[in-house]
């Protein structure tokens, strides 16, 4: 269920609240049977809100926070205007049946032809660990800048990295991660990893642009939260179990209105934990892809 409101034009209410898939078993329900045995599974929901306001023309500041809770629906996580984090110690003080998050993200247009933004996840924060070069907090971040139009018309580019800490998106209790079914619901390389994404491009007529792009992600050790002394002290990227470089040349042509038809030359290389590549894809590979896509 999504609620979404624009009281004014400056200003911008988001909230849903969703039905999650814990795969967790439920074993004071699931019981034998003489064909096989009723398994039943933890049940698992999830809330969120995201407040946007625009304190002056081209400038976006977003705030949000959401909850990830099993057991049963807790009706005051249906109220769309609230801090979830507090409601959990109300409801449930001691008891870890719970797990909130907050995100925080930015975007400016302020400065001709240049689009910067900033996005960051806070899992887990507390003050006295920024300060302290040997803990962490479970954060990650994802920031950019694209330019467009500049130094020439029809021209544009874009650079972003993606950093994720250790222990982000992970719970010591199963039936609260912050995924359904197994996916996760942050970035696809979850903890402990990081990403680079540089492209540029050029449109030399009107609906034909070409692109050209590099990409590089890795990824550290895979941490199990409790199976580890302290989670807050584990090393950031020490030990890369997974890397990845690709080079992608792309043509993209506008047939009508927001239909278009793309092909795209992609070469790969990829090393380390085969969980994070299909198997196709494993290796150095070289890859021809043709598609149609309609709308944005």
């Amino acid at each position: 269920m999504r609620l979404k409101l624009n009281p004014a034009k400056w200003i911008e209410f988001n909230y849903f609240t969703g039905w999650l898939t814990s795969g967790v078993i439920d074993s004071s329900r699931t019981f034998p049977e003489s064909s096989g045995s009723s398994t039943f599974y933890l049940k698992k929901y999830i809330a969120a809100n995201l407040l946007t306001v625009r304190p002056w023309k081209y400038l976006n500041v977003s705030l949000g926070n959401s909850i990830i809770y099993d057991g049963n629906i807790q009706f005051a996580y249906l109220i769309p205007v609230m801090f979830y984090k507090s409601i959990d110690h109300t409801l449930t003080p001691g008891i870890d049946n719970q797990n909130s998050q907050m995100f925080f993200d930015i975007s400016s247009r302020n400065i001709k032809h240049l689009h910067l933004y900033l996005t960051l996840f806070v899992d887990e924060l507390k003050l006295s660990r920024i300060r302290n070069p040997d803990q962490h907090n479970f954060i990650g971040w994802k920031g950019g800048l694209h330019v467009s139009d500049f130094p020439a018309d029809n021209f544009f580019f874009t650079i972003e990295g993606t950093r994720t800490l250790p222990m982000t998106y992970q719970h010591y209790v199963p039936s609260l991660t912050f995924e359904s079914d197994g996916y996760n619901f942050g970035n696809y390389l979850r903890d402990n990893s990081q990403e680079v994404y540089i492209e540029a491009g050029y449109k030399p007529i009107k609906k034909l642009h070409f692109s050209v792009a590099y990409n590089f992600a890795e990824h550290g050790d895979n941490f199990i939260y409790g199976q580890v002394p302290d989670p807050t002290k584990l090393p950031v990227l020490r030990n890369i179990t997974w890397n990845m470089h690709s080079f992608t040349l792309k043509t993209v042509y506008e047939l009508i209105s927001n239909a278009f038809v793309y092909l795209e030359y992609q070469y790969q290389m990829t090393k380390g934990d085969v969980a994070f590549t299909p198997p196709i894809f494993r290796g150095n590979t070289n890859s021809v892809i043709f598609g149609f896509q309609l709308g944005f």
